[in-house]
């Protein structure tokens, strides 16, 4: 069984970040809903080698965050179908795949639907789009 301190030693704390993004899948939400799944690993400051992960689900109320990540990696503007897992990987891997971004990471506390840490991508070319 963990300790506390062995617990929070494993969090990475808020900040920014320079990570790799090495893999891609396409997974599905509890309730069915089409997502990526993105998992990386930190390259520099006192994280490096920690792994990450976080999804971007495809449909119509949250595709804007997957769409504003593309942006913010220096995408260029397409369209983009909800629920087109097959074009949401295509971009995904052409545009994020094996590349370092700078990203940003806050801890979601405990009781929100959500747990752990939420990851986004800081605009490349110094834009706030978050």
């Amino acid at each position: 069984m963990p300790k506390l301190s062995d617990l929070v030693a494993r969090t990475i704390p808020d900040g920014a970040y320079m990570v790799r993004i090495e893999e891609i899948e396409e997974t599905k939400t509890k309730k069915g809903d089409p997502q990526l799944q993105f998992s990386g690993v930190i390259v520099e400051g006192p994280m490096t080698g920690r792994n990450i992960r976080f999804w971007r689900t495809l449909g119509e109320t949250s595709i804007w965050v997957f769409g504003r990540d593309l942006v913010n990696a220096g995408a260029e503007d397409v369209e983009l179908e909800f629920n087109d897992v097959g074009a949401a990987m295509e971009l995904a891997n052409n545009t994020l795949r094996n590349q370092v971004f700078e990203m940003s990471t806050i801890i979601k506390p405990f009781g929100e639907n959500r747990r752990g840490n939420e990851w986004h991508i800081i605009p490349q070319n110094g834009r706030a789009n978050v």
